[in-house]
């Protein structure tokens, strides 16, 4: 018997919610949020903070990092140490101020697009030059261009590659023998790698995640990872993250910029509610991403059922599907805009994370399974009028 209820509706809508902030017919399914309410020990953590009334400056608890340490340790078999930990107010804030602080203005930094949408404007927006080394779309599935990539990392301009380890928007978690391969050519050419993992725990059943600080200790001080609370039990809104630096040099730059750009200060309630997350989370996640599964199959199995003439990107990670519209598009912003006019149905243009995402559009998943079974009922009529 199920412990948790996935089914349950949250009405976002009266609370200033970025997600559900359009009008009562659209059914948003494209920012990376989720509907569901977390677990009743951060929801209590949250409460009890909130009791005492006064809301003042918050300062940083030793549990904090080892909060992370333990889940780390028990989840993933991945032993890191408090003293590699950096707290910051979020993963693209700290994504910033590492590029500030540890890259020179004109640096060159590599992606894979498609990519996030916030590793773009990261990189053009402190004045680095943006490089990718596209994943190759083949046969509907996607892998890494070993050979272009060994070919951009080894330009001496390029200073830093952002993985992104789950993938966002691929929803694909990296096997320890492909992050093997891009930890080998950074350390070959000099490059600095920051993995970001804020998907980390979003697995289907039976898959795994590979951390990249599972790797063999050599490639650990050539890298960063960024981890947070904030999408696993949908704690975006109290801004906290994690950052994991082993090397000192490193860790030292990284930390001395994020307390200079401000942004290492803790949100009254995340402590708390990340120290509850990670203490009690578990059972929570194990029946979340089965719940997340279940919804993943729904989609995949109305797809074939209704001959509906698209393609679902395979995924074992994140509550992500990219979704191949190429037989019916080339232009995915005028696609999702004609989609969110005519049926209310809101998904993400996957020119958002790249031009190769021309012909693509991101859904999010993660919300009640009603939702789901709307969302493809409201596409397959909006597919059936384009024929």
């Amino acid at each position: 018997m199920k412990k948790y209820n996935f089914d349950k509706i949250i009405n976002r809508r009266s609370s200033s919610c970025v997600k559900w902030c359009g009008c009562e017919k659209e059914l948003p399914m494209w920012i990376a949020d989720m509907d569901f309410e977390t677990l009743p020990e951060v929801i209590d953590a949250v409460r009890s903070k909130a009791a005492i009334g006064a809301y003042g400056y918050t300062m940083l608890p030793k549990e904090y990092f080892s909060a992370y340490t333990l889940w780390w340790k028990d989840v993933h078999n991945v032993s890191l140490k408090e003293e590699w930990m950096i707290f910051s107010n979020g993963v693209v804030a700290a994504l910033s101020s590492i590029i500030r602080h540890v890259t020179n203005v004109g640096d060159q930094i590599l992606i894979q697009s498609p990519v996030y949408n916030c590793f773009y404007s990261s990189i053009l927006d402190n004045n680095r030059k943006l490089i990718s080394s596209d994943l190759v779309y083949e046969n509907g599935k996607y892998h890494i261009d070993f050979k272009d990539l060994e070919q951009k990392l080894s330009n001496p301009k390029t200073v830093m590659m952002i993985i992104c380890n789950p993938h966002n928007p691929i929803g694909n978690a990296w096997t320890k023998e492909e992050l093997t391969k891009i930890a080998d050519l950074c350390i070959k050419y000099n490059v600095m790698i920051i993995s970001d993992e804020i998907h980390c725990d979003f697995v289907n059943p039976n898959e795994s995640y590979v951390p990249f600080f599972s790797l063999d200790k050599k490639y650990h001080e050539n890298a960063i990872s960024c981890i947070s609370t904030s999408k696993m039990f949908n704690l975006a809104g109290l801004k906290a993250s994690c950052i994991i630096v082993p090397n000192k040099e490193l860790f030292d730059k990284v930390s001395n910029g994020i307390n200079v750009d401000h942004v290492g200060s803790p949100n009254y309630f995340a402590v708390e509610a990340c120290i509850a997350a990670l203490t009690y989370g578990k059972e929570w996640v194990k029946e979340l991403n089965e719940y997340i599964y279940e919804n993943k199959q729904y989609v995949l199995d109305y797809v074939k059922e209704n001959n509906l003439d698209i393609h679902i990107v395979p995924s074992n990670s994140t509550y992500l599907l990219w979704i191949d519209f190429s037989k019916y598009t080339s232009d995915s912003e005028k696609f999702t805009e004609d989609l969110r006019k005519e049926t209310g149905l809101y998904l993400c243009s996957g020119l958002k994370y790249g031009q190769n995402g021309k012909s693509f559009a991101r859904m999010n998943v993660a919300t009640p399974r009603v939702n789901v079974v709307d969302a493809m009922a409201r596409l397959d009529r909006f597919l059936k009028e384009l024929k």
